[in-house]
């Protein structure tokens, strides 16, 4: 099992016991002493379990719940109570809690319960799938959650520039509406149960890079030891691409975005990322480059797996799962090379219509 389970409890619990039964179970576990640290975590990306010990949490455990199960809707929830808590069970699981029961130290009663619960949970989730009752199953809405993250922050970043009346307005506006279009589809191929990449629509591959450069040049314009360049050896309509233009961007967004990443977290005088298109006779050539710390050989191996990050708590390990699922679909491939401590390049390789 590849999965990741969010843990909150007090420091003063008795860990021992749970993290053996995630462990035994094959979970790996991400850790909060804090509701706010949870909660904020689950806009960064979804786990595939939120474990809520609340015996010894400070603050109303009922409203800890209402505020979780929102913003992690399809993820199964347990809860583990103290035996000395006037707490109901049934208040919790009709505002959202999968399962609820008293805290133990048994790590084998434990590891029953945590599989018992994933299975049913999977099972009805799998049910409610084949009657149309859902058209996302967990991983779909982790991909959605994590993709809809990465159009809103250069999103929210383009609307605070707007509360300045000296910015140029109308060079942001066009890049806002593109950006909530794009959410929009996404949102609308998920509840249609339509996969990512697989509509016949053209896409001219100059204009999806030239937009997705400005995008980022223009939420980052406030740097000024950041510099993005778009370059092409051809021109707007030379390039078709059969896909739909935010499936393209939806791939340049999150290799632009990791590149970025790379660079603010390391201490360069100036930090540099470039976009080029290139065209070899029937395949478009898209190269993403950085002058930042490079990327180790046993991290290149990896940086493409699902749930796999080197960003912490920050990191959802999604964003490159994703990039190369969707180039697979559209039949191009990914190649990664890096020289660590100078940078590194991504080149991608899509048919030309």
């Amino acid at each position: 099992m590849n999965a990741i389970a969010y843990v909150l409890s007090p420091p003063v619990a008795t860990h021992d016991a749970m993290e053996r039964a995630l462990q035994h179970i094959g979970f790996r576990q991400r850790r909060f002493t804090s509701s706010k640290a949870l909660i904020d975590a689950l806009y960064h990306g979804q786990p595939s379990l939120v474990c809520l010990d609340v015996g010894e949490l400070g603050g109303d455990p009922y409203d800890l719940v209402r505020q979780i199960r929102p913003r992690a809707p399809l993820v199964p929830m347990m809860i583990l109570t103290a035996p000395e808590d006037d707490l109901s069970k049934e208040i919790f699981l009709q505002l959202g809690a999968d399962d609820c029961s008293i805290r133990t130290v048994n790590t084998e009663v434990l590891a029953h319960r945590t599989r018992s619960l994933m299975a049913r949970t999977q099972a009805e989730y799998s049910d409610a799938n084949n009657s149309g009752t859902y058209a996302l199953d967990l991983d779909d809405a982790r991909t959605l959650a994590h993709e809809l993250k990465n159009e809103l922050h250069p999103l929210r970043m383009l609307v605070s520039m707007l509360e300045d009346p000296s910015h140029p307005h109308r060079e942001l506006v066009p890049l806002m509406r593109q950006a909530v279009d794009r959410m929009c589809v996404q949102v609308e191929d998920m509840l249609d149960g339509a996969p990512q990449g697989r509509r016949d629509v053209a896409s001219d591959l100059f204009t999806v890079c030239s937009n997705c450069c400005t995008m980022f040049q223009s939420a980052y314009r406030h740097r000024d030891d950041l510099e993005i360049k778009f370059s092409s050896t051809f021109s707007a309509g030379d390039a078709i691409l059969n896909v739909r233009p935010g499936v393209l961007h939806q791939v340049l967004s999150n290799l632009v975005g990791n590149a970025i990443d790379a660079l603010l977290s390391c201490d360069r005088p100036m930090s540099r990322v470039w976009l080029q298109a290139d065209t070899d006779w029937s395949v478009a050539m898209i190269r993403i480059g950085d002058n930042g710390p490079g990327v180790a050989p046993e991290i290149r191996a990896q940086m493409f797996e699902r749930d796999f990050t080197t960003k912490g708590e920050d990191g959802s390990g999604i964003g490159l799962s994703v990039v190369r699922q969707l180039i697979s679909k559209l039949g191009g491939n990914v190649d990664v090379v890096s020289d660590p401590g100078r940078g590194t390049v991504v080149t991608v390789a899509l048919p030309i219509r």
